[in-house]
């Protein structure tokens, strides 16, 4: 028995409406009772990008609610600060990966599209850059490497794969997440990779944090 396009429309209507629905009520779940405001954590990173140790690097993660007509069930966005040129840092906007949610784990992959770069990256800073302010090796060359990195600024890498994996607490959350991108500096591809760990905080607290660029312990 053949259905009828004009039949099938309401049902494709109906299934949409059903899921934007269902990611609503799964997002208050991890959210709020109330289901209406973020929660947010400053995080600590450890890793390495491009065999260079990370180690005490921040970040604020907040979770809230789906964007409208967002295929994800939320709305994670990871950012390190301070905001511009946070060396070893990242941002991740789940908009641009594909979310899956098994109770209070969350799991982003990068979308493989052609159409828009994907706005999810990282800083790093190239050893070649600090090859350019160096002269000659003395014992001071770590003091010297300090100086150069206060000078140089740091590469930012765009996504060409990557995935997020996040387990939400009530008071407290961890993480690991690995980027792969190309660095024109370096002139190939770098593999950028953390582990992270962090607690909650609340509205103006995470904003004073960001500023400061002070852990809270």
């Amino acid at each position: 028995m053949r259905i009828k396009s004009s039949n099938l429309i309401p049902c494709v209507i109906l299934c949409a409406v059903s899921f934007i629905l269902t990611s609503q009520i799964w997002a208050k779940e991890l959210l709020d009772d109330s289901g209406q405001l973020p929660k947010q954590y400053i995080i600590t990173l450890s890793g390495t990008v491009h065999n260079e140790k990370i180690n005490g690097t921040q970040g604020l993660l907040t979770l809230s609610g789906p964007n409208p007509l967002s295929m994800n069930p939320y709305l994670l966005v990871i950012e390190g600060f301070p905001k511009k040129n946070s060396q070893n840092s990242f941002f991740w906007n789940s908009e641009f990966s594909e979310m899956s949610v098994i109770s209070n784990e969350i799991t982003c992959d990068i979308k493989r599209s052609f159409g828009k770069t994907p706005d999810i990256h990282f800083y790093y800073l190239s050893p070649r850059l600090l090859e350019l302010y160096k002269i000659f090796e003395t014992q001071l060359e770590p003091e010297r490497k300090k100086s150069t990195e206060q000078v140089a600024l740091p590469s930012r890498i765009i996504a060409k794969a990557g995935k997020l994996k996040v387990k939400i607490d009530t008071s407290s959350v961890s993480g690991s997440a690995w980027i792969n991108g190309y660095d024109n500096v370096e002139q190939g591809h770098v593999q950028y990779s953390v582990q992270f760990y962090g607690r909650r905080v609340h509205g103006l607290k995470a904003q004073e944090e960001m500023k400061k660029g002070l852990l809270i312990k």
